[in-house]
């Protein structure tokens, strides 16, 4: 699959002066939108595409393989006493992908039976692989990773690669004034280690061909 060639990562020449590198108050979750996948079926490129509603989509253009994800899950909890004989019953649901009206329920102990008006809580449910080389919404290996001398180096697109580049290469590196913690604050000490920077590049050079 090809890459648009408005999104591909930038080339930085060895040759250029000494790059600086001016925080841009990016988080993580800017680069999350679409993320690059390695297919559940073919094992090539694929893409998963969120929305705001947190709905999800796979799609890989070698096999044809499309899946959707809706997080959106419901609980329904219902505590009553049967009208009929005073029994208390309890029901308790959760995990439910979409809401009933209404509920009929059988007394236990007089058989008498109702129907009941329901209300629901609305949860949302992610896996806990977000940002361990997976995406949260299928569980697929991310298409842009590689070990790094025993630790996991990853990217969910190009932008977010090219981005992780241009700090890389950045022998000065500039904080800019911002709210909270940035993507480039939370990274781990051996992308910000100096020692590591034309080994990392190297690295990320490999990753750039897989687009």
């Amino acid at each position: 699959m090809k890459a648009n060639k408005n999104h591909r990562p930038e080339s930085i020449s060895k040759n250029e002066p000494e790059a600086r590198f001016q925080d841009e108050n990016l988080s993580l979750q800017t680069f999350s939108r679409h993320l690059l996948v390695q297919c559940p079926q073919c094992q090539k490129m694929a893409e998963v595409k969120s929305e705001e509603n947190g709905a999800a989509k796979l799609a890989c253009r070698h096999c044809g393989l499309v899946k959707l994800n809706n997080p959106v899950r419901y609980r329904m909890q219902l505590k009553r006493n049967c009208p009929k004989c005073g029994e208390l019953f309890q029901l308790d649901l959760y995990d439910l992908e979409r809401k009933e009206e209404k509920v009929k329920v059988t007394c236990a102990s007089c058989r008498d039976v109702q129907f009941y008006e329901l209300k629901y809580t609305e949860y949302r449910v992610l896996s806990q692989s977000f940002g361990a080389g997976k995406d949260s919404y299928f569980g697929c290996e991310l298409w842009l990773k590689t070990d790094f001398r025993g630790n996991l180096l990853w990217a969910f697109n190009a932008e977010h690669l090219a981005y992780l580049k241009k700090y890389i290469h950045a022998k000065l590196r500039e904080r800019n004034d911002r709210q909270g913690f940035t993507l480039v604050e939370k990274l781990p000490q051996f992308i910000k280690s100096a020692k590591n920077r034309e080994a990392l590049l190297k690295e990320i050079e490999k990753l750039e061909k897989k687009i």
